[in-house]
């Protein structure tokens, strides 16, 4: 039996960051040099773009020539670019551990396979079946989310040029409120703008994607190595009262203790690099949802296509960040899990040596494993803090609802 690798079941995430223009994942050979050369070309060309696009939207801020109620959907976009390449930045910067955490893993998973912990049944097999289920659910996750984000970006974008070239006002507005220093009207001028700006969000959104699928990936590893904790340790209760005190015994508890060692220094891990960016993700989704909701209550006019657009990019944000809280969220499940488990153990029954290496186990389960934003302790990833941040954004509707009456044109008293 082969213990599972990283690159293995997970090389259709692999593909996806090639495609899209991450930074050269870690656990990829240096390409040739012709190809090297390509992918930093395209990466350049990536933030480039997406740097141009911003100053259009801090252009379009300072100027008064656009409504409040339509301008406001750029700040969430300034921070939504921002924030992606900060991450991109951020896993740049930290591909030395990822790369050492995916190889702890792998060697991790190598050591399950290779120890005679769990031979009892289906064990191992039951390992590698949800370690293969999770890595593929979370490939074809990967691929259908970045389809959905080039569908939803050719529907947002191109469905306006259209109409209004059938309408004959072709080139008369942007799908995306901008005041941009250029002439609009000029053939040319008005294609590139709209192509920049779509090109620019449908990357930063695969970006994004891309980095979230990665973490994603770590977890669930870690999840499949936690439920096969709580497997071997509900196999160690079933022995009888004659071979729990037997060095086979005694063997199968030192290796457990490892695994479950090596498991939690790794979460550690991952939460150090992980935890930035929830808070990033939590303040992005606070933001997005807000002024998504305000603008589809605001807007007076708008057509059909860019509005079911937005919809399904709601969809898509909350669907995203479920995924995310309900992970971490299972993770503490599993943890909690495998102390009711350990707890079980018949100590009572076994040696003075064994009843200490039982209570060591019993302290390390009952350690609390939680999932939580960066040096914020009570902003702990679960579905209630989803619904807290739900309760936020409708909050922060009524607010942008209160500013348009203040800011918005006076009626006049004398008729």
């Amino acid at each position: 039996m082969d213990a599972p690798r990283f690159i293995d079941y997970h090389s259709g995430l692999i593909q996806c960051l090639m495609y899209w223009g991450m930074p050269m994942p870690w656990w990829i050979q240096k390409p040739s040099k012709y190809v090297w050369l390509l992918l930093i070309t395209y990466d350049s060309f990536t933030v480039a773009v997406t740097c141009f696009v911003l100053y259009l939207y801090i252009y379009t801020l300072t100027q008064d020539n656009v409504p409040f109620e339509e301008v406001n959907v750029l700040p969430p976009a300034i921070c939504f670019k921002c924030c992606v390449l900060a991450i991109s930045l951020l896993q740049f910067l930290d591909k030395g551990r990822m790369k050492q955490l995916s190889d702890d893993l792998d060697a991790l998973a190598r050591t399950i396979i290779e120890s005679d912990l769990g031979q009892e049944g289906s064990v191992k097999e039951s390992f590698l079946l949800i370690y293969s289920k999770r890595s593929k659910f979370l490939v074809n996750y990967c691929r259908t989310m970045l389809y959905f984000a080039i569908f939803y970006f050719i529907i947002y974008f191109g469905s306006v040029p259209l109409i209004d070239w059938l309408e004959g006002a072709y080139r008369s507005h942007y799908p995306l409120p901008l005041d941009t220093p250029f002439d609009g009207r000029r053939p040319g001028i008005y294609e590139l703008l709209v192509f920049a700006t779509a090109f620019s969000l449908t990357m930063v959104s695969g970006k994004q994607i891309n980095n979230t699928c990665i973490f994603l990936a770590f977890f669930n590893i870690l999840r499949s190595f936690l439920h096969y904790l709580s497997i071997t340790m509900s196999e160690m209760q079933k022995t009888s009262s004659f071979e729990r005190n037997d060095p086979s015994i005694r063997r199968k508890i030192r290796v457990w203790i490892q695994i479950h060692q090596e498991v939690n220094r790794n979460l550690q891990v991952l939460l150090k690099i992980f935890s930035p960016v929830v808070i990033i993700y939590s303040i992005y989704l606070l933001l997005y949802l807000m002024t998504a909701i305000f603008m589809q209550m605001q807007k007076k006019e708008e057509n059909i296509y860019q509005t079911a657009a937005e919809g399904l990019a709601v969809i898509a944000m909350v669907r995203q960040i479920y995924v995310i809280f309900s992970t971490a969220d299972q993770i503490t499940t599993e943890a909690q899990k495998l102390a009711y488990v350990a707890y079980e153990l018949p100590w009572y029954q076994m040696d003075k040596n064994m009843r200490r290496t039982i209570n060591m186990i019993m302290i390390m389960c009952n350690k609390p494993v939680r999932v939580t934003g960066y040096r914020a302790k009570s902003f702990i990833l679960n579905r209630e803090t989803i619904a807290g941040i739900m309760t936020s954004a409708v909050s922060g509707y009524l607010t942008l609802c209160q500013m348009t009456e203040a800011l918005g044109p006076k009626e006049s008293s004398n008729k």
